[in-house]
């Protein structure tokens, strides 16, 4: 995951930075930092996030009573088939 994918992500789900850090045990500083691109991500830090982001969103269209669609991604495509 880039740092502009992270950053996309999160704004995408309605998190701040600091929302995210929190979520993740990390200062807002630390996050900002891997967010940006100038620390590089720790290890297991790409599966950690992802999970705490797919949370968020399924608690958030809980909350919403919205039904969450699945997206699949296809060999050779991305995630919306792009």
């Amino acid at each position: 995951m880039t740092p502009e994918r992270l950053r996309m992500l999160r704004k995408r789900i309605g998190l701040t930075q600091a929302q995210m850090a929190d979520m993740l045990c990390y200062t807002r500083g630390y996050y900002s930092q891997i967010e940006s691109g100038r620390h590089p991500m720790p290890s297991g830090f790409y599966l950690r996030a992802v999970t705490k982001m797919k949370k968020h969103a399924h608690n958030l269209a809980k909350l919403l009573d919205v039904e969450l669609k699945t997206a699949t991604c296809q060999e050779g495509k991305g995630y919306y088939g792009t």
